[in-house]
């Protein structure tokens, strides 16, 4: 099994890795049925783990060649102060994720070894997924130009109608008959102007449109 910081891995084997999983619970009062829960989701994972980076190869270690103490040291602090990520990987687990620096501690022992003690706290990180929205457009390009609708009419037409002249039927005659108003007579000569000739003479039998 081998352990990873990011692209660092770790030169000695670490003894235990604590895993901590939990969830949302929330709780409401229900008449008759008491206090009941609701799950709400689930919260993070957190890790915690100690170990030590040592100053230079023992046969516990993984492998030979591995960086100073420091290097590690300097990597995880810069992370913690600049709020940024890091990925633990623990390998033959599926513990390759994550996590922000919670907390680091480290103890400098005073044996002339130069080794570093620490105990290393890891909240699993998440993206925040925030929706794009789509930028304002300017609404003197965007909006429809407005057209004026002319008023229709909603009075429906008056449909016309004939009268076949009879004797005795004038134009003056056929206007009072059809409009209430004989001096509207020009109307139907007007209507049928290719019979009506003189508005004085109208022929029996004429079939004449009366507008």
């Amino acid at each position: 099994m081998e352990f990873y910081i990011d692209d660092l891995r770790l030169p000695v084997p670490i003894q235990e890795v604590s895993v901590k999983t939990g969830a949302d619970i929330n709780t409401i009062s229900l008449v008759n049925s008491g206090e009941v829960g609701l799950y709400g989701g689930e919260k993070l994972d957190t890790l915690s783990f100690s170990s030590f980076f040592p100053s230079r190869y023992r046969p516990f270690c993984q492998y030979n060649g591995f960086p100073q103490p420091e290097t590690f040291i300097n990597h995880i602090e810069s992370a913690k102060r600049e709020k940024k990520p890091i990925r633990f990987i623990m390998t033959g687990t599926d513990i390759n994720k994550q996590f922000l620096v919670e907390s680091f501690e480290k103890t400098y022992k005073i044996n002339g070894l130069g080794d570093v003690y620490f105990s290393l706290s890891l909240t699993e990180y998440k993206e925040i997924e925030i929706p794009q929205i789509a930028p304002a457009t300017n609404s003197s390009s965007t909006k429809k130009p407005t057209t004026t609708k002319r008023p229709t009419d909603t009075k429906k037409k008056k449909s016309s109608t004939t009268h076949i002249v009879k004797r005795g039927d004038t134009l003056w005659g056929l206007a009072k008959k059809y409009y209430g108003d004989g001096s509207q007579y020009m109307k139907i000569a007007n209507a049928n102007k290719d019979k009506v000739k003189n508005p004085n003479l109208i022929v029996d039998g004429w079939k004449l449109v009366i507008p």
